[in-house]
């Protein structure tokens, strides 16, 4: 098994090259093996939105966002909420959420 950092470096090759599909399998892969981490789920819902999949990056976006917010990345936690919102402008929840972190 080839290490996570790998992986995403993979990952990444394929979106600098616009196969989307690609990465997300790759994307898909690290999330199965339970590797992800906040970069992973952001990546991966803006991966899941380029191909369509709206359900998808909400829920990657979230995930992204709790992850942000668990190494203390405010910021990094409040851009992830805003992409989650233009796509879900009826989400109270990520509202609430966004509201209630701590101003910039």
């Amino acid at each position: 098994m080839t290490s996570p950092s790998v992986r995403l470096q993979a990952a990444f090759e394929h979106l600098r090259a616009r196969r989307f599909f690609e990465a997300r399998e790759a994307l898909e892969q690290i999330v199965r093996d339970e590797l992800a981490d906040a970069v992973v789920w952001e990546t991966l819902g803006d991966v899941r939105e380029k191909l369509g999949d709206a359900e998808g990056a909400v829920e990657a976006w979230r995930l992204a966002a709790d992850a942000w917010l668990a190494r203390q990345q405010v910021h990094r936690a409040r851009g992830v909420l805003e992409l989650l919102l233009i796509l879900r402008p009826e989400d109270d929840e990520a509202r609430a959420l966004l509201a209630a972190l701590p101003a910039r």
